[in-house]
């Protein structure tokens, strides 16, 4: 599911579920990664912290193409959005 499937008004909604205070923004940035790439997907997931809180979070999750000596690798990741984006940077794992 990309963003030709996944409306603005779904992502809109999985903003105010997590309570993101700069929705706007915030939705502007993840329709912008969406379009450029197209095997990531938008959903909310919990994420633990190191101090044990969690959270739920907007995350970016699918694949992303990666050249490395003349071969093209799809890396699979995982980018976690706090409700405070884009003023907190996201949490990006390698998965």
């Amino acid at each position: 599911m990309n963003t030709v499937t996944q409306s603005e008004k779904v992502i809109q909604d999985l903003l105010i579920k997590c309570q993101f205070k700069y929705k706007d923004l915030s939705k502007r940035d993840i329709l912008a990664v969406l379009s450029y790439f197209k095997e990531l997907f938008v959903k909310i997931e919990k994420h633990v912290y190191s101090n044990g809180i969690a959270k739920d979070l907007v995350t970016l999750t699918g694949t992303i193409p990666v050249t490395f000596k003349s071969n093209r690798y799809n890396i699979p990741i995982q980018l976690f959005l706090s409700d405070l984006h884009p003023h907190e940077p996201p949490l990006v794992y390698v998965r």
